[in-house]
C-alpha cells in the first residue's frame, strides 16, 4: 500500500497529469508523469472497464499495481506525479509481468534515483 502523501487523490490531479505530462507506452501499461513542486513524487492508478467488466479482475491489478509501485518507490525520484493507466493485457498478467512494465517504464521516463533493474 502506499503512503497517504504518496497518492494523487482528487479527479483534477489526474487529469492535470494526463493532460500535461508527457506520456510513456509499453505492452501492459502506460505511464503519464509531471513535475510538480513537492519533495515526494505522487501515484495514481487508473485502470478502467476496457481493462475488464468484472470489479474483482479490474480490483486485483490495481493490487498489484500497487505492491509493484510500493517496492519501487525508494526509486522514483522526488518531485513527480505520476498515472500510471492500465491495459486490457494487464488483466491476466502476473505481478512480476506488472512488475517488469513498470521498471521498463520508469527508466523511460527518467525518474528514477538509482538504476531500477
Amino acid at each position: 500500500m502506499l503512503a497517504h502523501p504518496h497518492r494523487l487523490k482528487t479527479p483534477q490531479q489526474f487529469e492535470t497529469v494526463r493532460q500535461t505530462g508527457k506520456q510513456w507506452r509499453g505492452e501492459l501499461l502506460a505511464l503519464a508523469a509531471v513535475a510538480n513542486q513537492l519533495d515526494l513524487s505522487r501515484f495514481g492508478i487508473v485502470v478502467s472497464k476496457r481493462v475488464d467488466q468484472r470489479a474483482v479482475v479490474r480490483n486485483r491489478v490495481r493490487r498489484r499495481i500497487r505492491a509493484a509501485l510500493a517496492a519501487l518507490l525508494p526509486s522514483v525520484s522526488p518531485g513527480y506525479d505520476v498515472v500510471v493507466i492500465a491495459y486490457a493485457a494487464a488483466a491476466p498478467a502476473s505481478y512480476h509481468e506488472l512488475e517488469l512494465g513498470l521498471k521498463r517504464l520508469i527508466r523511460k521516463a527518467r525518474i528514477f534515483t538509482e538504476m531500477v533493474e
